[in-house]
């Protein structure tokens, strides 16, 4: 604001008019159930502390005066452990957690424990969950296997009766506060320095390119991420095809192996991608390749494809919950080191690919 401007009278407006403005104030924040570094991983250019420490913080509007800390308190409420503000009706409740990383927890149960149990379902009231990308990429012998299918992890996620937003790619922003404040892409008044965006949604991503570009602190990571966005849209769907294999691959051993109600299950894989199967289905040498490695039709040395046009393929998809994935965009107002050991691998940098 310049000094010929006057400040506008806001608090001579109607209180009515006012609590309006002060909720349209509060942010939309992607609330952390863990933090990106508890799980161990390493390598990134930004260890990302601050920005969990800024986001767990109560918004803003808390602090601007008595009314307006009043609604804060009316929609939010302090989380525990960590001392984490938590808005209900607005947040995004997002977990950094994937199965490779039970073995860290001591009082993991092999087949019953998944921390979505306590963490997703105490949360339903939140306006979104999230989960990082390749969590779908860990389901392999080891990985616990549930009762009712061959991979817990699918059904703990069936469970919430919810569509998920998926974190694909984790890119840090760093800037300085006021630049952050201005671009209001961290909210408006820049108290949600995490942010989902739909991989689609490129006019927005580019929104984050421009304050990235105005910063003198730019990390090599985003400039590749920038150049190569269409390739990456392209990843992403190719990866919501194998998200959905997998779905019904998961199904598909329930039924294994007398398939009770299911008509032709020889025809509910094809040997190529647009084309029928073009002899029998030898159903028991393929029993014999996927109990040798049983992970997804795509890791074997045949891979099958969906035929989409069999009942239970989309029977299994309609059921399937929905997954949109998403970039994370974290902003820093620090200064942090730049490292060049960022895995760029779709679905494998970092906490969440």
């Amino acid at each position: 604001m310049s000094k010929s401007q006057k400040p506008f009278p806001l608090m001579d407006l109607p209180p009515e008019l006012r609590l309006i403005i002060w909720e349209l104030c509060l942010p939309v924040r992607v609330f952390e159930v863990d933090g990106p570094g508890e799980w161990g991983e390493h390598g990134r250019q930004c260890l990302a502390q601050l920005t969990t420490r800024l986001n767990r913080r109560m918004p803003a509007l808390g602090y601007i005066c008595q009314e307006s800390r009043a609604l804060c308190l009316k929609m939010g409420q302090w989380e525990e452990p960590g001392n984490r503000w938590l808005t209900p009706t607005r947040d995004i409740t997002f977990m950094h957690w994937k199965p490779e990383f039970s073995h860290i927890l001591w009082w993991y149960d092999e087949v019953d424990f998944n921390p979505d149990n306590y963490e997703y379902h105490g949360r339903r009231c939140c306006q979104g969950l999230a989960i990082v990308g390749n969590r779908f990429q860990d389901f392999w012998p080891a990985c616990p296997r549930s009762t009712k299918g061959i991979y817990n992890d699918l059904d703990v996620l069936a469970s919430t009766g919810k569509d998920w937003l998926v974190s694909m790619r984790t890119m840090v922003i760093h800037a300085t506060a006021q630049a952050g404040r201005r671009s209001g892409l961290f909210g408006h008044l820049g108290d949600a320095p995490i942010q989902l965006v739909d991989v689609s949604d490129t006019e927005t991503i580019h929104k984050y390119c421009v304050l990235w570009a105005s910063s003198q602190h730019r990390t090599p990571e985003l400039a590749e991420f920038w150049g190569d966005l269409p390739k990456f849209q392209k990843q992403v769907e190719h990866w919501l095809v194998e998200v959905e294999t997998l779905w019904v691959w998961n199904e598909w051993w329930r039924h294994v192996p007398d398939f009770a109600g299911i008509a032709n299950p020889e025809q509910i894989w094809r040997r190529h991608q647009s084309k029928p199967i073009d002899r029998p289905f030898d159903q028991d040498a393929f029993f014999r390749l996927v109990r040798s490695n049983p992970a997804k039709p795509a890791a074997t040395s045949n891979p099958l494809y969906l035929n989409r046009d069999h009942p239970f393929v989309q029977e299994t998809l309609d059921a399937m919950p929905r997954f949109h994935p998403h970039v994370i965009f974290r902003f820093c107002p620090d200064i942090c080191p730049i490292s060049s050991t960022f895995d760029r691998t779709l679905g494998t940098g970092g906490p969440d690919g």
